[in-house]
């Protein structure tokens, strides 16, 4: 089961709290200078939202996998429980054996 990347998102996340936080500074020294190529606050907020987007497609495709998955792992324990009811195996209490359990309620109960 591989999940999606997440890479790509963490990385711009990382970047934009790089540049505010050199701003910042600059800010406080005394030496921030706007450039001509600077990015205006509206184009670093759409980027923002690309990513969130991104980072929400992403949460949603990884938790329907893993719900699929889930309900998989659930069919497989009980559609045999129906088929083998009458199946009886050896309980244990306390590393001794106890009296004998029927199979389907005992799977039916992880």
């Amino acid at each position: 089961m591989e999940l999606p990347s997440l890479q790509l998102p963490l990385v711009h996340i990382a970047l934009k709290e790089q540049a505010a936080y050199q701003v910042t500074e600059e800010w406080a020294l005394g030496t921030f200078k706007l450039k001509p190529n600077d990015e205006d606050l509206h184009t670093a907020n759409e980027r923002h939202l690309k990513v969130v987007t991104d980072l929400r497609l992403w949460m949603r495709q990884t938790c329907s996998m893993l719900s699929g998955h889930l309900w998989d792992l659930i069919r497989t324990m009980v559609d045999p429980t129906e088929v083998e009811h009458d199946v009886l195996f050896p309980g244990y209490t306390h590393q001794r054996r106890a009296q004998p359990l029927h199979w389907s309620p005992w799977i039916l109960r992880l």
